[in-house]
């Protein structure tokens, strides 16, 4: 169900909530952005009916470059063979 317009934390989301077998959830959307704000579920087949909720925050432009995703081993390190695996 679409439950219309909501915020979270100041930011304007469109909120949808579902009903399916043996939980409730529901999702915030950023308006204009395709990243969830916030999630909250609650199972329907618990008596104590405990619900999770998370708040994300995201960084849509992160400030990184090439070397963050470059691998270098230590040198004190060994290599390991497949055969040495489970030894």
């Amino acid at each position: 169900m679409d439950m219309g317009p909501g915020e979270v934390l100041g930011t304007t989301c469109q909120h949808y909530a579902f009903r399916q077998e043996g939980a409730d959830w529901q999702v915030w959307i950023q308006r204009g952005v395709p990243a969830s704000r916030s999630w909250s579920s609650r199972p329907r087949t618990d008596p104590a009916r405990p619900q999770h909720t998370a708040v994300y925050l995201w960084n849509l432009a992160p400030s990184v470059n090439d070397a963050a995703f470059t691998f270098t081993p230590r040198a004190a390190r060994a290599r390991l063979s497949s055969a040495d695996v489970g030894k």
